[in-house]
């Protein structure tokens, strides 16, 4: 059985505050869970949907991204020495 796993990342960085929205059975619901928790979050936190076979390992890339997280730009630049 495929399953669709939405996880919400703060600012859409892996490395921050994250949590699962909810497993589904369909694609298009998953997809609309993941638009209305950014919407609920106020665009503070970005989703993610992965599609998987239920009871499967991951030991292997046995996933595919169906809705993937925005690219990143640096918080912050170094500024050069004048």
């Amino acid at each position: 059985m495929l399953i669709y796993v939405v996880t919400a990342y703060r600012f859409g960085d892996r490395e921050s505050h994250s949590y699962v929205v909810g497993a589904f059975d369909n694609e298009e619901e998953s997809l609309k869970q993941a638009k209305l928790e950014r919407e609920w979050r106020g665009g503070k936190y970005q989703c993610e949907v992965r599609s998987m076979e239920l009871n499967v390992t991951l030991e292997s890339k046995n996933y595919n991204v169906v809705l993937a997280l925005p690219k990143l730009f640096p918080c912050y630049t170094l500024l050069e020495d004048s």
